[in-house]
């Protein structure tokens, strides 16, 4: 979900970002204790030299592509057709993010109920 921005022009935060709605009704909340190195974060980026030497593509890489459909104004409605002109390219990538537990009981994750005087806000 994108950020909540204030978009009152009367409002005194007009155009500033505010806690976003649910996060603040939510009933619960997560958390992470880590203790002394308890995972490998996985990393972005081309591979080591042996591995790209064989052709391996690597996590992030941006690549161009005429393969998409395209939103096209058809009166009162909105058409999706397929890009068959080609006179359109996007950009995608695809990035794997997280990481990987080494020891595992230096990790603990915690769900607990939160106050609600917390989440209150005056706007």
């Amino acid at each position: 979900q994108p950020e909540t921005i204030i978009e009152n022009t009367t409002h005194p935060d007009y155009g500033k970002t505010v806690p976003d709605p649910y996060y603040r009704a939510a009933q619960v909340e997560f958390a992470m204790m880590l203790g002394d190195k308890p995972a490998e974060v996985v990393k972005v980026g081309p591979p080591p030299g042996e591995f790209a030497k064989a052709g391996m593509t690597w996590n992030g890489k941006p690549f161009l592509s005429d393969e998409f459909l395209i939103e096209c104004p058809d009166g009162e409605s909105t058409v999706k057709e397929y890009n068959t002109e080609k006179e359109w390219l996007k950009i995608f990538s695809q990035v794997a993010l997280g990481f990987s537990t080494i020891n595992r009981r230096n990790c603990l994750l915690i769900m607990f109920k939160r106050k609600r005087d917390i989440t209150t806000f005056l706007y």
